[in-house]
């Protein structure tokens, strides 16, 4: 890694020596450009602007996740990369569909993505009753409120609400917004975690807490995506040592019980229990897995 990374600062500064920015400029801080590591390709972006900054789309390099391109600014005066809620915040505008636009490219890794319309075509693989939905971007009570239908292992459609004041991201999947109503209720914001099945380890799920009544009081998780979306999910009551437990760093940081299904499971191949190999971190729009050595 280390050894490409002359690579990239080259071609950063490159890009910023044809904006007219110095060279003196375009290599300062060492910091902020440390950031954009080798796998990082970039490009100008063409279209919109923030006065003071020159704007660039970044990409990985080699594998790159459906959407996964996204916009950093450039301080024309010093070099200094602002990127995230820091160039948001830079963003003037009163039209939420501009900012749902500019939200998508710079704060969710899905540029050139566009905000949904109540009267756009359906994708086949959304429910009309989910693509009902759908209401025009909006700005209430402090909050940025649109759709947008994202790629992640299929197509997703989805409701984001950001803050206006900190661009703080949260957002919800279709059936969750349509459970909302029905039987059970969301009690707080949904984040990532490991799930165990069957004993064995099935990598990390964004899931809702929720209260459920058939849970008789215990507190519930609804899987968001992946194999399980949809399912219900408890925290395992075994209480051994040789139970499932997901822990930060393994393996000397605070445990807690893993995320089982919360209906009695039917094995064809089960995994001794015990510690995961892997914890997950929470990001706006996705779920990272860590893996420990």
């Amino acid at each position: 890694m280390t050894a490409r990374l002359p690579r990239t600062r080259w071609l950063l500064a490159l890009l910023l020596l044809g904006c007219g920015v110095t060279e003196g400029a375009a290599s300062s801080p060492e910091a902020a450009r440390d950031r954009l590591d080798e796998h990082h390709a970039l490009g100008e972006v063409e279209g919109w602007s923030v006065p003071g900054l020159r704007l660039f789309s970044v990409e990985r390099d080699g594998p790159n996740p459906v959407g996964r391109r996204w916009v950093v600014g450039v301080e024309e005066a010093s070099g200094d990369i602002v990127e995230g809620r820091a160039l948001m915040a830079r963003v003037r505008s009163e039209d939420p569909a501009l900012l749902a636009r500019r939200a998508l490219s710079i704060l969710l890794e899905r540029h050139d993505l566009s905000p949904l319309r109540s009267g756009d075509a359906r994708d086949e693989a959304i429910s009309e009753a989910e693509w009902s939905l759908i209401v025009a971007p909006r700005v209430e009570g402090g909050e940025l409120v649109f759709w947008a239908l994202v790629e992640v292992s299929s197509a997703s459609l989805r409701e984001y609400r950001i803050d206006t004041d900190g661009w703080s991201v949260e957002w919800r999947e279709a059936p969750e917004v349509l459970a909302s109503g029905g039987g059970d209720e969301t009690r707080g914001p949904s984040f990532c975690d490991a799930v165990a099945r069957c004993g064995c380890w099935d990598g990390c799920e964004r899931v809702q807490p929720v209260n459920d009544p058939h849970l008789r009081g215990r507190p519930g998780f609804r899987a968001l995506e992946g194999s399980l979306r949809g399912q219900r999910l408890v925290r395992s009551e075994c209480t051994g040592a040789a139970c499932p437990r997901v822990c930060a760093v393994a393996p000397a940081a605070t445990c807690v019980a893993a995320l089982v299904p919360a209906e009695v499971e039917t094995c064809e191949v089960s995994c001794p229990p015990g510690v995961a190999p892997l914890h997950c971190e929470t990001s706006a729009d996705d779920c990272r897995v860590v893996r420990h050595r």
